[in-house]
């Protein structure tokens, strides 16, 4: 892991003997109060992988906050001649409630780092990344 392992977290409780949450990565959601409005985790990739693939899915424990939306949006980091980065967003944001878990696929070729960023509707829940798997050539 290259940044953001702060933002990591234990999958909750409710959620661990739950069908379809293998190799998890769950971060909280941010407060979305000024100054954090997003979670982000960065990956060292080293340019060894084509596409990322994981199921997207909403956790709320709160009931009234269970029809909120989170979104999973993909960077990568590109290396450059001159020995810098181009960050790109790849493909388009990945939306998920609780009740409908969206499978998330980016390419990620060519690419050095890859940031994973995740935002949500509700304050009070968790963004999991399950069954996630990167592929190389």
């Amino acid at each position: 892991m290259e940044a953001g392992t702060g933002n990591l977290a234990e999958l909750p409780r409710a959620l661990r003997e739950q069908p379809g949450y293998d190799r998890p990565v769950t971060m909280t959601c941010p407060s979305n109060v000024t100054g954090d409005l997003y979670r982000e985790v960065t990956y060292l990739v080293k340019q060894r992988y084509v596409e990322m693939s994981a199921t997207v899915r909403a956790y709320f424990p709160a009931s009234d906050d269970r029809d909120s939306r989170v979104r999973v949006t993909v960077y990568v980091a590109l290396p450059q001649r001159d020995g810098t980065f181009v960050v790109n967003r790849r493909g388009q944001p990945f939306d998920a409630l609780m009740s409908d878990p969206k499978p998330m696929t980016s390419d990620v070729s060519g690419a050095e780092k890859v940031t994973i960023r995740v935002q949500c509707e509700a304050p009070h829940g968790w963004v999991v990344l399950s069954d996630g798997l990167l592929t190389g050539d």
